[in-house]
């Protein structure tokens, strides 16, 4: 990175820190709206797990004594959670069940030798890893079970009639591993306001434009490419400095959980930030008319929020939505950020961070070709 470009980006960083009407709406709107939303929505989100509508696919084709097995577990958790368990013949079936969306899982029970596989749909982020993890447990019970059946058989009787034992902790059953309603506003709405950093590199590149200070400064021994990443670098820093602010605030305030790893929250933050204002950069240049641009900003951005679930959890709304919320690069984001802070979950995280910054690529590189053609 030159000199040249560092000076745009520190001008740029500077600028923006001084607008006091833009920092109070990046800083204090989402601080605000999180406090609101989560007293008001409290009720809404209970920590008691309901697994009621979770439905589970399965096909056995192993020993008698698994199938035996599971199908004890599968009437024990249907009686005791409402999880509901339907067998198919059809392997293929089970499979596509889950590329569709109709079941939360697809479990196989394979032979010779005894395996167990489980499919799981991304779409369904508590309830599949509830549902994994109940399958962990039943696995070691029977793991357990069939060592004690071959050095000791004498004792499984009364193990196995002896229903108060305990073989092992069913962590992602805790309560206290899903968020709040606090906790629920406290990320989407630092998504949501990182949405908005878009204005940012909007007026960024359009307030150089309109007061014609652009040409004036590309006369300085400074290249269009320095001008542009430097203006686009400064937006990211402000925004960035924004999000920390709402981040320190509302986790020791407002005790809002983001988590034990911190670095892994705010990797998917920032590359949104990058997205968000190579947005704006990338409508500055496409649109002459600042006020379609700005309309077709305020249009596009409670989209991408609203599939994203920044307003309310999609699991409340069906199936089509959330297959519909594939599209909204912020659904990736939160989802990554809440299966990682609940979960210890990183897998859909290099996901949410190529469709970040595969987008503001694709942004920044059709706001280059624009600035050729003008002084900015």
């Amino acid at each position: 990175m030159g000199m040249n470009t560092l000076r745009i980006l520190a001008k740029e960083f500077k600028q923006n820190a001084r607008d006091g009407k833009a920092n109070i709406m990046m800083v204090l709107f989402p601080v605000v709206v999180m406090i609101i939303l989560g007293a008001a929505f409290s009720g809404a989100f209970g920590s008691s797990v309901d697994l009621s509508n979770v439905r589970v696919l399965y096909s056995i084709n192993s020993s008698h004594q698994l199938s035996e097995g599971f199908k004890g577990f599968a009437d024990e958790v249907g009686r005791e959670l409402g999880i509901v368990f339907e067998e198919t013949a059809d392997e293929n079936e089970g499979i596509k069940s889950i590329s569709d969306g109709t079941y939360s899982c697809f479990i196989a029970l394979d032979g010779n030798p005894d395996a167990i596989r489980l499919h799981k749909n991304a779409r369904y982020d508590f309830e599949a890893n509830m549902v994994e993890s109940l399958l962990k447990t039943f696995i070691k019970r029977y793991d357990a079970i069939s060592v004690i059946a071959v050095e000791n058989p004498a004792a499984l009787g009364g193990i196995m009639s002896d229903t108060s034992m305990d073989y092992t902790e069913i962590h992602s059953l805790d309560g206290k591993r899903r968020p709040g309603s606090l906790d629920y506003y406290g990320v989407t709405m630092l998504t949501l306001i990182l949405m908005y950093a878009s204005m940012t590199g909007f007026y960024g590149i359009k307030s150089e434009q309109n007061m014609k200070t652009g040409g004036r400064i590309l006369c300085a021994p400074i290249r269009k490419h320095e001008m542009l990443i430097g203006k686009v670098l400064g937006g990211i820093a402000v925004t960035l400095a924004q999000a920390g602010i709402v981040i320190v605030f509302s986790k020791y305030v407002l005790n809002v959980n983001w988590g034990n790893d911190i670095t892994a929250v705010i990797l998917p933050v920032i590359t949104e930030s990058i997205m968000a204002v190579s947005l704006g950069t990338a409508t500055a240049f496409l649109f002459k008319n600042e006020g379609t641009a700005v309309g077709i900003l305020n249009t596009i951005i409670p989209v991408v929020v609203f599939f994203g679930g920044g307003y309310i959890p999609l699991s409340n709304l069906g199936q089509g939505i959330l297959k519909i919320s594939a599209i909204s690069p912020l659904k990736w984001t939160n989802d990554a950020i809440f299966r990682i802070i609940y979960n210890s979950d990183y897998s859909i995280l290099p996901t949410a961070i190529l469709i970040n910054l595969g987008a503001a690529a694709v942004l920044i590189a059709i706001a280059a070709l624009c600035s050729r053609r003008e002084g900015v």
